[in-house]
């Protein structure tokens, strides 16, 4: 008998040994065995789909907290990974919510860093929790239904999840958590912002940075004074929250707003909620992105999503509040004039001379001293000081009173131009020497002759002041070079160093022959300068003629000897 002929028992095999005897075995030659194969093969596999049918999940005795059930993965992994994943993103944007309303109600900057703690302590929390539960819940899903498809999903979506919230957290949360932290235990305060009310109460001046509380002080100062119709910023910027109050308050109140030096950051909020937006020429709007804990806005956008909604209440255009927040915060963008009125930012642009003083920090910068230094790199006002005691005090108490008051600088200016012009300089020409006494003059001559082109009146106005309309004077209207500015000082300071309490003096008779020979010369030059000096006010309609009959006039003074022009112009001085 042939061994190689005994029949196998084939109910040894496995299940991968009978497929592969049933490939290759001789089906002609051993047809009986192919059938044992099959039937062996069949048996197999109902064997094995009556063992999956009879699949037997693990019991559990559930926690009776439902809090604790779900950390210990006691929950269905549909409700795990749906259920409470769409609760927890709920749950955070809720507390995000109310945390943001607690800040903006925040009186103090520790409470800033309380409530940013709290936030990134309850969503790190929450996070674990969720994440903890949901993947230990995805590990027993295979163990309660057999089936280990939707876990491996829950868990590597839970993976990506993980590394993008870690990667954020890195990212974003750090460093506000340790800004938060700054506030919470350094109470980390700017200064506190100072108010000066100046104008006779009409005008309030803000300085220095904004922070919680500066609100308060702002309603506060407008209770007091109910006069008030525009504010001056001067301020660096600071916390936004107070910053939005403080524009609100400003809305309210229907303020002007005004910019004479700058206004950063935070502090454009308060200008642009002003009734009218009015802006220096020497001011700067100044903007850039907002940061916190080291991060700016200008690449992690959620930081600016505030700012960026208070710059669109406002109806700042898209392309400007777009171009604010490509900004960094460690740098700043200073619009063009150009800029700011095209984009409707700011409503007119003025000169700073004609708007109450300020920007010159809190009152008590203001100080005798610094108005002096100041005032003495003139050398003229050295000269006054020198030999003129009693109007040098003056001078400084005009212009240390204007600035404690908020006056103007152009009103100053004329305060102080009474005093020199009108009170001291008629004094001064009276006992200064024949040489100063000329110098002045002639300085006055080419000042004239600078105006004639342009300011005819105003060139007229200094030989027949009576005649002109006051509008139409030097000092209201007419410009001259600074050459010629410093030409006139200079001649000022000389006639200060040379007063003598008794110069020589000519009588009313050799007054009058001198002038006499004055209006001779000029009769020579054009008979027509005469006729305007006999009624200048008559040639008002023509004022070349005017400012040329006023120059001829004074060239006719000085063109005498330097004793005797000095004297018939010193008597001028003794007749007013």
């Amino acid at each position: 008998m042939d061994l190689t002929d005994k029949q196998p028992d084939f109910t040894t095999y496995s299940l991968r040994e009978l497929e592969d005897a049933l490939s290759h075995i001789n089906k002609d030659a051993y047809p009986e065995r192919v059938e044992i194969i099959i039937q062996e093969i069949a048996s197999r596999e109902s064997d094995f789909s009556a063992q999956e049918d009879e699949f037997i999940p693990i019991k559990e005795q559930l926690h009776p907290n439902w809090f604790i059930r779900y950390w210990k993965g006691q929950v269905s992994l549909p409700m795990s990974y749906w259920g409470v994943g769409l609760a927890t993103v709920m749950l955070i944007y809720a507390i995000s919510y109310l945390v943001e309303r607690g800040i903006e109600a925040s009186t103090d900057t520790w409470q800033l860093g309380a409530y940013i703690i709290v936030l990134y302590v309850f969503i790190i929390t929450t996070v674990v929790w969720q994440s903890v539960g949901l993947f230990r819940t995805a590990r027993k899903h295979p163990l309660r239904t057999g089936d280990s498809g939707w876990a491996t999903v829950a868990i590597f979506m839970l993976g990506i999840g993980l590394v993008s919230f870690t990667f954020e957290m890195y990212r974003t949360g750090v460093p506000i958590i340790k800004g938060g932290i700054q506030l919470l235990i350094n109470n980390n305060k700017y200064p506190a912002t100072e108010f000066r009310v100046i104008n006779e109460g009409k005008d309030l001046e803000l300085i220095g940075r904004i922070e919680l509380g500066s609100d308060k002080r702002l309603n506060e100062q407008l209770t007091i004074n109910p006069k008030i119709t525009r504010i001056h910023l001067h301020s660096e910027g600071g916390r936004l929250v107070a910053a939005n109050r403080m524009a609100d308050t400003i809305k309210q109140h229907n303020l002007d707003t005004y910019v004479k030096a700058e206004c950063a950051s935070a502090c454009t909020l308060l200008y642009l909620a002003g009734s009218n937006r009015l802006l220096a020429t020497t001011g700067k709007l100044k903007f850039h992105a907002p940061g916190f804990g080291g991060l700016s806005a200008h690449n992690v956008e959620e930081l600016g999503s505030a700012l960026q909604s208070a710059y669109e209440r406002t109806n700042m255009p898209e392309w400007f509040i777009k171009k604010i927040m490509q900004t960094p915060n460690e740098s700043l963008w200073i619009p063009t004039q150009e800029e700011l009125l095209k984009a409707k930012v700011v409503t007119e642009i003025v000169n700073p001379d004609e708007y109450p003083l300020s920007g010159l920090g809190p009152e008590s910068a203001i100080t005798v001293e610094g108005v002096e230094s100041g005032l003495l790199t003139q050398d003229y006002m050295q000269a006054m000081k020198e030999y003129d005691t009693e109007a040098y005090q003056r001078a400084v108490e005009i212009n240390i009173n204007g600035m404690l008051a908020g006056k103007s600088r152009n009103q100053i200016s004329r305060e102080f131009q009474d005093l020199l012009y009108v009170e001291r300089l008629p004094i001064y020409l009276r006992i200064g020497s024949d040489e100063a006494v000329v110098q002045y003059w002639l300085s006055q001559i080419d000042h004239m002759k600078e105006l004639r082109n342009d300011f005819p009146l105003a060139c007229a106005s200094f030989a027949f002041p009576g005649d002109i309309p006051s509008e139409k004077h030097y000092g209201n209207e007419g410009v001259i070079s600074a050459e010629q500015e410093a030409k006139d000082l200079a001649a000022i300071e000389a006639l200060i160093r040379s007063i003598n309490a008794q110069p020589p003096n000519i009588d009313k008779a050799t007054q009058k022959g001198l002038v006499k020979e004055v209006l001779s010369k000029l009769k020579d030059r054009n008979a027509d300068f005469v006729n305007v000096v006999a009624s200048a006010k008559d040639f008002v309609d023509k004022p070349s003629l005017l400012c040329d009959a006023s120059i001829a006039l004074n060239e006719g003074f000085v063109s005498f000897d330097i004793k005797t022009s000095g004297q018939l112009l010193r008597s001028f001085s003794l007749l007013e």
